[in-house]
């Protein structure tokens, strides 16, 4: 991964050296932006891929069985069976 990233820089600053040169001119510039917003549509894409299976295995997860609610309840019942005898 690290040597992917060092490409990406060395390529990156070969392409600022040849702009400033003059080489490197607004056809080539077009193309890159052209080829740059492919990738990110694609990149966007397999996002929504990934969320869309997400939520359809999230929806395959089973629910608890006893509901939160009932707590407080139980929590009576409880409390209830805890007085003192002589009370």
């Amino acid at each position: 991964m690290l040597s992917h990233a060092q490409a990406d820089l060395e390529e990156s600053e070969k392409r600022r050296a040849d702009y400033e040169a003059g080489v490197f001119g607004l056809p080539e510039a077009m193309r890159d932006v052209k080829r740059l917003k492919r990738e990110l549509r694609a990149a966007e894409e397999r996002q929504q891929q990934g969320i869309r299976k997400i939520n359809d295995l999230s929806e395959q997860v089973p629910t608890p069985a006893a509901p939160a609610n009932d707590a407080p309840s139980r929590l009576h019942r409880v409390s209830t069976l805890r007085q003192p005898s002589g009370a």
